[in-house]
């Protein structure tokens, strides 16, 4: 079973990088065709501050090199030579360039911004879009860098109890490991269904919520025990030889399901033993009435002077009776706080005392 969320982040200013490119030129509009009339597009980009002091601060890795290719596809090739901006100082600034001699027509303009100077080392972000160049037109566009996703983070339980509802984060992370905030459409789903699944009205109604659409988060049902990993892949667009393609990034998390137990109960629930003498006693764990099989449980008395367990299985103790008095066994289970009390009374013994003597004959 599969489901489906959009995930949406708060909408972004300056990020990495803000880009404002003005285009002005003449000739008739073509899409991918170029006439004889050229243009120009003027470009500024603006470096953040290192460390970066824009709000939200520190959401991608250093941006030191811009590079601009106008594309007849975003496959290629280029219409005019990629351009590179570096960075102008450590503190950041800003950068201006005209692109001159750009044929008359409708383009792609693809924004990289990269982590080492001249346009080398990580892919931090990506953007891209298209313009188109008039005859006798001023035309302005603004370009926001989103982060380029290379690895997915999940945050929620290891451990989840049946019956139950939980939720898992996601968080996309760029090529330095820093959290990217952007709009991307994520799929969850799960290793498993029969153990766990993503919740849409899949447990009792009663029992929990749904997840909203639009959420970077996913409500997930434990359905039974057992191991499953939740799953999330991220749905991107990415260049390949052959142009514009989905890529995807992906991450799992494994997520232990142990059985739900809110009823513990001991037979027989009292005893009477005698010192130096044992009986035995067998647990049972319940919920909503229903037995839950294979429980382990522990068994600790409560006087150890008085009484001693000796457990012989995950479900049965043997009461070894020491001396008299009074000791309760207490009994638990390793998932909930259900428990219950084995008493265990042990009497005091009598004291038979036998004199016996010979008499003295005359």
């Amino acid at each position: 079973m599969m489901r489906r969320f959009v995930g949406w982040a708060a909408t972004l200013v300056i990020v990495a990088v803000l880009l404002v490119m003005v285009g002005c030129g003449g000739g008739g509009e073509s899409t991918g065709t170029a006439t004889g009339d050229t243009g120009q597009m003027k470009f500024t980009v603006v470096f953040p501050p290192l460390p970066q002091g824009v709000q939200p601060a520190v959401i991608y890795g250093a941006t030191n090199s811009i590079t601009i290719d106008i594309l007849e596809t975003l496959a290629g090739p280029n219409v005019v030579p990629q351009v590179i901006l570096n960075r102008p100082a450590p503190e950041g600034g800003q950068v201006t360039t005209t692109i001159e001699d750009i044929p008359v027509g409708q383009w792609f303009v693809l924004v990289q911004a990269w982590s080492l100077e001249g346009g080398a080392g990580k892919l931090v972000s990506r953007v891209w879009d298209t313009v188109t160049i008039l005859i006798g037109q001023t035309t302005s566009k603004g370009m926001v860098m989103e982060g380029y996703p290379f690895s997915l983070q999940l945050n929620g339980p290891d451990t989840v109890l049946c019956d139950s509802f939980f939720d898992v984060f996601v968080t996309p992370l760029d090529a330095d490991g820093n959290v990217l905030l952007g709009t991307y459409e994520y799929e969850w789903s799960s290793s498993n269904d029969n153990i766990l699944t993503p919740d849409a009205g899949a447990g009792p109604s009663t029992a929990g919520g749904t997840t909203p659409t639009g959420s970077e988060v996913c409500s997930f049902y434990a359905v039974a025990r057992g191991l499953a990993n939740v799953q999330c892949r991220l749905i991107h667009m990415a260049l390949d030889s052959v142009g514009l393609t989905q890529a995807e990034v992906s991450a799992s998390k494994p997520v232990t399901v142990n059985p739900n137990v809110d009823e513990v109960t001991i037979t027989p629930n009292a005893m009477e033993i005698s010192s130096g003498d044992s009986d035995t006693a067998v647990a049972t764990a319940k919920y909503n009435g229903v037995v839950v099989p294979d429980v382990d449980f522990t068994f600790t008395s409560s006087n150890p002077t008085c009484a001693t367990t000796t457990k012989l299985s995950a479900d049965t103790v043997q009461v070894n009776a020491l001396k008299g008095g009074l000791a309760g066994i207490l009994v638990t289970q390793p998932y909930t706080s259900a428990e219950a009390l084995l008493e265990v009374t042990v009497p005091e013994g009598g004291l038979e005392v036998i004199i016996s003597g010979r008499h003295a004959t005359d």
